[in-house]
Protein backbone atom coordinates (compact mmCIF):
# COMPACT_ATOMS: atom_id res chain seq x y z
CA UNK A 1 0.00 0.00 0.00
CA UNK A 2 2.85 2.43 0.79
CA UNK A 3 4.26 1.73 -2.74
CA UNK A 4 0.86 2.57 -4.43
CA UNK A 5 0.78 5.76 -2.27
CA UNK A 6 4.47 6.67 -3.26
CA UNK A 7 3.50 6.15 -7.20
CA UNK A 8 0.57 8.64 -6.94
CA UNK A 9 2.79 11.48 -5.00
CA UNK A 10 4.99 10.92 -7.41
CA UNK A 11 2.23 10.72 -10.97
CA UNK A 12 0.65 14.28 -9.64
CA UNK A 13 3.69 15.71 -9.83
CA UNK A 14 3.19 14.67 -13.74
CA UNK A 15 3.60 17.04 -16.93
CA UNK A 16 0.46 18.17 -18.15
CA UNK A 17 -1.66 16.02 -20.05
CA UNK A 18 -0.04 15.55 -23.16
CA UNK A 19 3.14 14.72 -21.34
CA UNK A 20 4.58 11.22 -22.20
CA UNK A 21 4.38 8.49 -18.51
CA UNK A 22 7.57 6.67 -18.70
CA UNK A 23 7.34 4.36 -15.66
CA UNK A 24 10.42 1.49 -14.65
CA UNK A 25 9.25 -1.49 -13.30
CA UNK A 26 10.55 -4.54 -12.54
CA UNK A 27 7.97 -7.05 -13.33
CA UNK A 28 7.97 -9.23 -16.18
CA UNK A 29 4.85 -10.86 -17.68
CA UNK A 30 6.62 -13.72 -16.76
CA UNK A 31 6.61 -13.02 -12.98
CA UNK A 32 2.82 -11.60 -13.58
CA UNK A 33 1.81 -15.34 -14.96
CA UNK A 34 3.66 -16.99 -11.90
CA UNK A 35 2.24 -15.11 -9.32
CA UNK A 36 -1.12 -16.25 -10.53
CA UNK A 37 -0.31 -19.61 -8.91
CA UNK A 38 -0.09 -18.42 -5.46
CA UNK A 39 -3.26 -16.22 -4.10
CA UNK A 40 -0.62 -14.06 -1.68
CA UNK A 41 1.43 -13.04 -4.51
CA UNK A 42 -1.21 -12.60 -7.17
CA UNK A 43 -2.98 -10.46 -4.63
CA UNK A 44 0.37 -8.46 -4.44
CA UNK A 45 0.64 -8.32 -8.10
CA UNK A 46 -3.21 -7.37 -8.61
CA UNK A 47 -2.78 -4.32 -6.08
CA UNK A 48 0.18 -3.11 -8.10
CA UNK A 49 -1.18 -3.00 -11.55
CA UNK A 50 -5.15 -1.96 -9.97
CA UNK A 51 -3.27 1.37 -7.79
CA UNK A 52 -1.33 1.85 -11.05
CA UNK A 53 -3.73 2.21 -13.05
CA UNK A 54 -5.52 4.65 -11.16
CA UNK A 55 -2.23 6.47 -9.89
CA UNK A 56 -2.04 7.03 -14.24
CA UNK A 57 -5.44 8.17 -13.81
CA UNK A 58 -4.85 10.84 -11.25
CA UNK A 59 -1.38 11.84 -12.64
CA UNK A 60 -2.61 12.43 -15.55
CA UNK A 61 -6.31 13.58 -15.17
CA UNK A 62 -7.57 11.24 -17.06
CA UNK A 63 -10.83 8.64 -16.66
CA UNK A 64 -10.13 4.74 -17.12
CA UNK A 65 -12.92 2.75 -15.62
CA UNK A 66 -15.50 4.86 -16.45
CA UNK A 67 -15.29 6.00 -20.17
CA UNK A 68 -18.14 6.81 -23.38
CA UNK A 69 -17.20 3.01 -24.12
CA UNK A 70 -18.62 1.99 -20.88
CA UNK A 71 -17.33 1.06 -17.83
CA UNK A 72 -14.90 -1.30 -16.89
CA UNK A 73 -14.57 -3.92 -14.12
CA UNK A 74 -11.21 -4.81 -12.43
CA UNK A 75 -11.80 -8.47 -13.80
CA UNK A 76 -11.83 -6.89 -17.03
CA UNK A 77 -8.78 -5.03 -16.70
CA UNK A 78 -6.80 -7.98 -14.72
CA UNK A 79 -7.92 -10.39 -17.46
CA UNK A 80 -6.87 -8.16 -20.06
CA UNK A 81 -3.33 -8.25 -18.23
CA UNK A 82 -3.81 -11.74 -18.24
CA UNK A 83 -3.91 -12.15 -21.96
CA UNK A 84 -1.42 -9.47 -22.71
CA UNK A 85 1.37 -11.24 -20.75
CA UNK A 86 0.52 -14.68 -22.13
CA UNK A 87 1.15 -13.30 -25.56
CA UNK A 88 4.06 -11.02 -23.93
CA UNK A 89 5.77 -13.26 -21.29
CA UNK A 90 9.18 -11.08 -21.96
CA UNK A 91 7.68 -7.63 -21.46
CA UNK A 92 7.33 -5.72 -18.48
CA UNK A 93 3.47 -5.77 -16.80
CA UNK A 94 4.05 -2.26 -16.72
CA UNK A 95 4.27 -2.11 -20.51
CA UNK A 96 0.63 -3.96 -20.82
CA UNK A 97 -0.88 -1.67 -17.95
CA UNK A 98 0.41 1.16 -20.01
CA UNK A 99 -0.73 0.02 -23.20
CA UNK A 100 -4.64 -1.10 -21.16
CA UNK A 101 -4.72 1.98 -20.27
CA UNK A 102 -3.58 4.27 -23.49
CA UNK A 103 -6.00 1.99 -24.95
CA UNK A 104 -9.51 3.26 -23.15
CA UNK A 105 -8.17 6.45 -20.61
CA UNK A 106 -10.12 9.69 -21.87
CA UNK A 107 -9.59 13.34 -20.52
CA UNK A 108 -11.75 14.07 -17.74
CA UNK A 109 -14.64 16.34 -18.89
CA UNK A 110 -14.30 19.60 -16.68
CA UNK A 111 -17.55 21.44 -15.53
CA UNK A 112 -15.76 24.65 -15.05
CA UNK A 113 -17.20 26.54 -17.96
Amino acid sequence: MRYVAILILLLSFAAPLKAQLKLNATGTCAMWLKAGKNKVFRQIEEAFVLGLIDGMSVGANMNFWATKEGQVKINQALSWVDVYCRANPLEHTVTGVQKLFNSRAEPVESNDQ
